[in-house]
């Protein structure tokens, strides 16, 4: 990961574990800033990351190379995804987690995940969550921990160089997924995370399930099918499940299925104008277009 703090990178280091892990993938998470407060043993204000600091500066060194190895021993002990939850704010930086990855393993695959955000109202929600919920500021009222933050970040973007170079494999999120750019994107895991990463979102969607409705034809007396589990080497029945009916493609909703097509149309619309109630333009584009499509559909 690469980016100022407050930018979300560990949100997007925790999705992409989580989205890999779903694939079947051994991902894991090494963060630095965790690993920091493990081993501290004084509360670390802004001024232990200003650059001018360096003591400080020599520690957080230490520090991220120590989880780097920590997390390039994971990798060899049979891993397939680590993802170097950091800021990595500076060339000089990124050049040498890229040279210690290459050092343990020639073959080793390096993608830098650059966040970027520069919405004053995403950056300003971005403060307060960190500053309410980061463990760095958990004895600290609200208003000191703000103001604690906004120095650390001007420090550290005092130093800060985005990516700049051809030379690695990056994905530069632009206000997370609004503007996405990439170079050198090779091999189907590096193109998975990137196609990933352009539907990633931060806003609550609702997920409906809906089942099929009634259709012409349907056979409800047909026998149950067996399931089977493989028990010490022996097939065994586990358990009995009913299939209803099994139907072409073609079939025709018959008027119980009818009735539930047209309450469900009706439900779905009330709640997509009740959404987009807060965006009447685009409402008013698509009620028109879909009342452009029923008058088709009523000639036809």
């Amino acid at each position: 990961m690469v980016g100022l703090p407050a930018r979300g990178k560990s949100y997007i280091s925790y999705k992409i574990v989580t989205y890999l892990r779903w694939r079947g993938f051994k991902a894991d998470l090494f963060n630095v800033g965790k690993s920091r407060r493990e081993k501290s043993t004084a509360p670390q204000d802004q001024s232990f990351f200003d650059a001018t600091n360096i003591d400080a500066k020599q520690q957080r060194e230490e520090l991220a190379m120590g989880v780097l190895s920590e997390l390039l021993s994971w990798l060899s002990a049979g891993g397939d995804v680590a993802v170097f939850d950091a800021t990595n704010t500076t060339n000089e930086r990124r050049e040498s987690v890229a040279k210690f990855c290459k050092k343990r393993s020639p073959l080793l695959n390096v993608v830098f995940v650059e966040s970027i955000c520069d919405d004053p109202d995403v950056l300003e929600a971005n403060y307060i969550e960190k500053a309410t919920h980061s463990p760095d500021y958990k004895l600290l009222p609200l208003d000191v921990a703000i103001e604690d933050l906004r120095k650390r970040i001007i420090n550290y973007e005092k130093v800060y160089e985005p990516i700049d170079t051809d030379v690695y494999s990056y994905i530069k999120l632009i206000n997370l997924s609004a503007k996405i750019i990439c170079n050198k994107i090779f091999g189907g895991m590096a193109q998975n995370i990137t196609s990933f990463l352009m539907s990633i979102h931060i806003q609550p969607r609702p997920i409906y399930l809906v089942r099929a409705g009634h259709v012409k034809g349907a056979d409800e007396n047909k026998p149950y099918h067996k399931r089977f589990q493989l028990l010490d080497s022996q097939t065994v029945i586990k358990d009995e499940i009913h299939i209803p009916y099994t139907l072409p493609l073609d079939s025709r909703l018959d008027i119980r299925g009818q009735i539930f097509s047209s309450i469900l149309s009706e439900f779905m619309m009330q709640k997509c104008q009740d959404y987009w109630d807060k965006h009447n333009e685009l409402w008013e584009y698509i009620k028109d277009y879909l009342q452009i499509q029923s008058d088709q559909e009523y000639v036809s």
